[in-house]
């Protein structure tokens, strides 16, 4: 009997040391949790966000109810490459990269992200009172090569949307890289950038369509209302050029939308749309959207 009291209190003794060191280590483990792996939680929370379905619905446009549209120098178009994409598939052509300015002495973007740019710092500069800070934005192709020597996130020269001018790297005041989610900033921007026609560019979810680790720090423009489309559809840049038949018309909102490839240097929109955009998709093809007039 007394064995039994004595081998029952030794495990109540060990029990009570275990549970004390529970207490002490649970919270430890939380702080550590959050403050260098809450971004895993994040990125694994946004995973299970749902996608909104039929957003984008095809549409018929006869052949004689469309005008012709050219790749290049037409009146009133908005020539941009917004919509290209880059990857390790799609590398960027060789040769000058266009449309690309310079904001302050040590970055430089492209011209079509900057105002819309502006306008997202401003909203997330006045709401939380945080300066957002760029660390990257255009690179050359020289550039490119050598950090991708030491930077354990780059990729090779000519598969970076950096090179394109129309990706930004961003941080806040203690949060960098993929920390950035950890800040109030980087987590609206995360839940907001498409309201401005950006898309993170590399989520978590995404990483096997993309081939890029998870990047919540890396904001790329595709401007409207493609950021829009791709956010609120839940998928990636590279799902969303897919999601495109070439030579049909689709509709989001008061948008059309179109994926083709050029006929003598033509493309076809419908009749009645305004405010029309071109871009290269870096595919071999041509993206070509507007309003539409019908109500």
């Amino acid at each position: 009997m007394k064995k039994f009291i004595k081998n029952a209190s030794r495990k109540r003794a060990a029990l009570t040391i275990i549970l004390i060191a529970m207490i002490i280590i649970f919270p430890i483990g939380i702080f550590v949790a959050a403050r260098y792996r809450f971004w895993l939680i994040y990125g694994i929370a946004d995973s299970f966000r749902k996608g909104e379905n039929g957003l984008v619905s095809k549409i018929d446009v006869p052949m004689d109810k469309t005008v012709k549209i050219p790749t290049a120098s037409g009146e009133n178009i908005n020539y941009t490459n917004v919509l290209w994409t880059v990857n390790s598939q799609y590398r960027i052509p060789e040769g000058e990269i266009p449309y690309i300015i310079e904001v302050n002495e040590k970055v430089s973007v492209n011209s079509f992200i900057k105002a819309d740019l502006d306008r997202l710092f401003a909203d997330a500069e006045s709401r939380f009172g945080e300066e957002i800070i760029i660390t990257s934005a255009f690179r050359t192709r020289e550039f490119q090569e050598s950090i991708y020597k030491t930077n354990p996130y780059a990729v090779p020269a000519g598969t970076s949307e950096h090179e394109t001018g129309l990706a930004a790297d961003l941080k806040t005041d203690g949060y960098a890289q993929k920390r950035f989610v950890l800040s109030k900033t980087g987590r609206w921007i995360n839940e907001n950038a498409h309201k401005y026609g950006f898309i993170i560019r590399y989520p978590f979810w995404g990483e096997d369509k993309t081939g890029v680790e998870y990047e919540p720090w890396h904001i790329r423009y595709v401007g409207y209302p493609h950021a829009q489309i791709i956010y609120r559809s839940h998928i990636t840049l590279e799902e969303y050029v897919d999601s495109f038949e070439l030579g049909e018309f689709y509709k989001f909102d008061d948008y059309v939308i179109s994926r083709q490839t050029e006929n003598g240097g033509m493309l076809e929109m419908p009749e009645g749309c305004v405010e029309i955009n071109v871009s290269p998709d870096n595919m071999g093809g041509w993206f070509v959207w507007g309003k539409t007039t019908d109500r």
